[in-house]
């Protein structure tokens, strides 16, 4: 591996240096959470901090594992869609989230990139729906003659048990 970082963070890069990516190994990494509070000890970005450092751990084992790849850690989206608080909770309504994911991820594919990830601090059942069908419209609003097609996963998803998943179209909110 080169004396390049394999991460680069997107606020602190210019366009030449995005543009300058290979296309074909360059791994783009949402983070995402709610402002809610978890008690007194603890900051109301919690969920957004665990999924910055999740994103952050991602990409230096994408650096190590696979070298040659880059990975962009992208400004973080304080964009919960679930709240367990009773207390204090900013949060947003289910498109917010998704459209913001397909419209950035659509802005950079439009330049050659194809990967894009996104980790929530938050797994609760409607986050992760969110973010999952964003995967799938980036797909179809990529144009059906776009090869490769973009792709969009999440990397939050699979830590969820197949009994919240089944149980997410009901899952109640606390």
């Amino acid at each position: 591996m080169s004396d390049e970082s394999p991460i680069l963070e997107f606020f602190d890069a210019t366009a030449g240096e995005i543009l300058d990516l290979p296309r074909d190994r360059t791994l783009f990494l949402f983070s995402i959470g709610p402002l809610e509070d978890h008690g007194r000890h603890l900051p109301l970005g919690t969920d957004i901090l665990g999924a910055r450092a999740l994103a952050l751990e991602t990409a230096r084992r994408l650096g190590v594992e696979l070298p040659g790849w880059r990975a962009v850690l992208m400004p973080p989206l304080p964009g919960g869609i679930d709240s367990n608080t009773t207390r204090l909770a900013l949060t947003v309504r289910p498109h917010v989230v998704r459209d913001w994911l397909v419209d950035h991820c659509l802005g950079l594919s439009r330049h050659g990139f194809r990967y894009f990830a996104i980790v929530s601090g938050n797994r609760g059942p409607k986050q992760l729906t969110a973010m999952e069908e964003a995967g799938r419209l980036l797909t179809l609003r990529a144009g059906f003659f776009k090869t490769p097609k973009p792709r969009l996963i999440s990397l939050s998803s699979g830590g969820v048990s197949a009994k919240t998943v089944w149980l997410a179209p009901f899952w109640p909110n606390p």
